[in-house]
């Protein structure tokens, strides 16, 4: 069976400059995606005061049914606003980029890679035992 290899799904995005290389593959090998999701837990907001001078283009739900802001940078999706241990909003930012890309939540979902998923300020997990 041959894995869809176009799409990719970060979670915990921070800065543009520091976006995680999605054509990295756990095999060794390397892979041109065509289809990205990037996703932070920042608000679009903040988001934009740590990335100035980002150009943008909003992306708009034609349903009405998700409840995240979404840019395009890039041709790469952008969901704010989604906390990666909250499945509601991982299912969401996915929703949004197979909607603009037209694809299968499959292709979004072909590979996952995820940046730190502690909240920047929260120090809380090296207090458990």
């Amino acid at each position: 069976m041959i894995k869809n290899l176009f799409g990719a799904t970060t979670i915990g995005e921070n800065q543009i400059k520091f976006k995680t290389d999605v054509s990295l593959m756990f095999n060794g090998g390397s892979k041109q995606r065509k289809y990205i999701l990037r996703t932070t837990l920042h608000s679009l907001p903040v988001w934009k005061t740590r990335n100035p001078g980002v150009r943008m283009t909003s992306v708009r739900d034609k349903n009405r049914r998700i409840s995240k802001e979404a840019v395009v940078i890039d041709n790469e999706v952008w969901v704010y606003n989604v906390d990666g241990s909250i499945c509601q909003d991982i299912v969401e930012a996915v929703q949004v980029a197979s909607d603009y890309y037209e694809v299968p939540f499959s292709t979004i979902l072909s590979d996952i890679y995820a940046k730190n998923l502690n909240v920047e300020s929260n120090n809380k997990m090296g207090d458990k035992p």
